[in-house]
């Protein structure tokens, strides 16, 4: 994991969170250069908000390198589509350069590999701390 949030809102107390919190602290493993790895919110009601009231709810909001494969397949089938050069024209005349299609094959390109080297560093700092034992 690189950082997750979560979002309570209704009765919860605090001291129901922070047990739960510990725990997921101690077996997810987020990475070393995130101070805050997990954050919470207790909110019992957002003010002029339009959601219905709830006796308990919690939402997570995550970013973990486990997106890397979803990234990995869009840039796969956006590849064969471009090579392809299929559905450029429609593109184009929807107002999108060409070569604006070629910078984003090489930006996603680029995003996969971040994720990836950020994969492999957890996997290197988990060895290391094996090795410390």
């Amino acid at each position: 994991e690189l950082a997750c949030h979560l979002l309570y809102r209704g009765d919860v107390q605090p001291c129901e969170v922070y047990a739960p919190i510990a725990v997921m602290k101690k077996h997810l493993g987020f990475v070393d250069w995130s101070p805050l790895g997990l954050q919470h919110t207790l909110s019992a009601a957002v003010p002029g908000g339009d959601l219905p009231a709830l006796t308990r709810a919690c939402a997570a909001f995550s970013q973990t390198t486990a997106v890397t494969e979803a990234f990995r397949r869009v840039s796969s089938q956006y590849r064969l589509l471009y090579e392809k050069r299929a559905f450029v024209h429609w593109l184009v005349g929807e107002g999108i350069e060409s070569g604006e299609l070629g910078q984003n094959r090489d930006n996603l390109d680029a995003l996969c590999d971040a994720y990836r080297d950020l994969a492999g560093m957890g996997d290197a700092s988990e060895e290391a701390e094996a090795d410390e034992e």
